[in-house]
């Protein structure tokens, strides 16, 4: 994560300035670094030691989730809102990229099959068999 992301993050969720250690805070940047995580294991499928640190991050997310929701409910259901949201439009977005990457690949095989393929010539001619001599 860049440093102006996190910047950017801490100043959205921060509960005043300065503030960089609410739950609000500490749960955005779980969740974005979560994210990344996940992204980075889609492609890397046999990586089990970040598997292992992103199982950490997805159980600490949830104990700060717990705590907030038990001390601030107001405050539980708006961050959590605000990053369902965020998770549907990058799923979304997700999903339009799939489809069209599955539409060019379906352009090309139209392709392909249009394309008149080369006959391939047989040859006629057969060599003769190599003669051996035989011992006697």
């Amino acid at each position: 994560m860049k440093h102006e992301q996190k910047k950017e993050i801490i100043s959205k969720y921060a509960r005043e300035k300065g503030d960089t250690g609410s739950p609000e805070v500490q749960i955005a940047l779980l969740s974005v670094r979560i994210d990344a995580l996940t992204a980075h294991l889609n492609e890397h499928k046999k990586d089990n030691h970040s598997r292992r640190g992103l199982l950490g991050l997805v159980q600490k997310r949830r104990r700060l989730k717990n705590y907030l929701q038990k001390n601030n409910p107001e405050a539980f259901r708006r961050i959590s809102e605000e990053l369902d949201n965020i998770k549907v439009a990058e799923k979304a977005a997700k999903v339009e990229k799939t489809a069209a990457v599955k539409k060019a690949k379906t352009d090309k095989k139209a392709e392909k099959k249009a394309k008149p393929e080369k006959v391939k010539v047989e040859k006629t001619e057969k060599k003769a068999p190599k003669k051996t001599s035989k011992k006697k």
